[in-house]
């Protein structure tokens, strides 16, 4: 199995592997092992863990190489019957202001969010592997308005093959922010469309993937007479989106205080906020090397107050595209939203951090508050001796069974 992931993935990695030695020489590597005591399943340690579950014995490689116009980023994970590339890339830097990536990788936007600690972004988080993409972003500062920027996307990218995915789905992406620094505060306004597009679907056929098809999906259209009749009357493909709203306090360089909403919409309903307050709350307060994170995540409203939407949003799930907003199994979004089912959740998320000489701490505790009385933790100690990491780790799941783990990694 292993051997066929390798021949699989080759051609990227000869390719990563001749760009480290063409590029420049300032290069930062390391390699973590994880070992886990994996008779009961962590919840943490399955969940924002990049696709692969720590549950399981699990070796990563991380590479970087920088340079004045490209940048190389390269990351291997390695489990049993796993073999990851995921969020390994190319930068090519146009200018100080814009880049164009490809490869596989995360998002570019909600920069504010601590992926460290937060239970996960409503539409792209560390729970699943990065998708393959290629785009361009950049940022617009106008001489004028120098209190006021705007930062802008797109992205094109590709779904894997499944049993029911015969031919891959494709993603749109792309985004806008403005960014108001006023008052000793940067106040953060954007809008993300994602959309899952084209491919060949068992039991619905080839879907619609001409040119004028992608510019209906750039404009969340309907289909032509060549899309399926829900998509005619409706909008073609799966649609998913936020909007992203932050205020960060930067008055005081000591204490930095954060408060974020990412409002979830699936339809236009969700878009003029039919769909009441659905999304993810947050706040986090840093202080020095001490961070603490407070989320609150609901789901329950879903347009069921509308007068136009006869049917509840279903924000991770969709009719024709099985699979929902995942990869691999595993949600490319906030891991507590069911990509299967459409189950509303309400759920309360603690995280907090601390620094402390060679040691770093994170705590984790978790309470779906609509339908368990469990909360689930995640407990992560880690000791740096020179270039060496040391870790213990531990975690619970929802029937309350505990596991643990130890890691080590070292710096070259």
């Amino acid at each position: 199995m292993l051997n066929q992931l390798i021949q699989k993935n080759k051609i990227l990695l000869v390719f990563f592997l001749f760009s480290s030695f063409c590029l420049s020489k300032d290069f930062i590597k390391s390699v973590n092992i994880n070992v886990s005591n994996f008779e009961n399943a962590g919840w943490w340690f399955d969940k924002n863990s990049y696709g692969v579950s720590k549950n399981n014995f699990v070796g990563e490689f991380h590479y970087k190489n920088i340079h004045p116009r490209i940048n190389l980023y390269f990351e291997t994970r390695i489990a049993k019957n796993f073999l990851s590339f995921s969020n390994s890339y190319v930068e090519i830097l146009i200018n100080k202001e814009n880049r164009f990536k490809f490869g596989s990788y995360y998002r570019e936007f909600s920069s504010y969010l601590n992926d460290n600690l937060s239970s996960g972004s409503m539409l792209i988080s560390r729970n699943a592997e990065a998708l393959r993409k290629a785009g361009f972003s950049g940022k617009i500062q106008f001489n004028q308005l120098n209190n006021i920027s705007f930062e802008y996307g797109i992205n094109h990218g590709v779904f894997n093959k499944t049993d029911v995915y015969i031919e891959s789905p494709f993603l749109h992406e792309k985004f806008i922010y403005t960014n108001i620094n006023i008052l000793k505060s940067k106040i953060i306004i954007g809008l993300v469309h994602e959309a899952i597009w084209a491919g060949h679907v068992e039991g619905f056929g080839k879907q619609p993937s001409t040119f004028e098809d992608y510019f209906r999906i750039f404009r969340a259209s309907h289909g032509s007479d060549n899309a399926l009749i829900s998509d005619q009357i409706n909008a073609l493909g799966n649609h998913l989106g936020v909007w992203d709203f932050a205020i960060i306090n930067t008055s005081n360089q000591n204490v930095k205080i954060k408060l974020y909403y990412q409002h979830i919409f699936e339809d236009d309903s969700g878009f003029r906020f039919d769909n009441g307050y659905d999304g993810l709350w947050g706040i986090e307060i840093a202080k020095n090397d001490f961070n603490f994170l407070f989320e609150y995540i609901d789901t329950t409203n879903q347009s069921t107050q509308s007068e136009q939407n006869i049917e509840m949003d279903s924000y991770y799930n969709h009719d024709i595209y099985k699979h929902g907003w995942s990869i691999n199994g595993y949600t490319l979004g906030n891991p507590f939203i069911d990509f299967q089912e459409n189950n509303p959740i309400k759920v309360a998320h603690i995280g907090l951090s601390k620094k402390n000489k060679n040691y770093n701490y994170k705590f984790l505790l978790t309470r779906p508050v609509n339908y368990s009385n469990n909360f689930i933790y995640g407990l992560f100690i880690n000791r740096k001796i020179k270039d060496f990491n040391l870790g213990i780790s531990f975690a619970n799941n929802f029937q309350n069974q505990s596991s643990s783990q130890v890691s080590f990694g070292y710096q070259f």
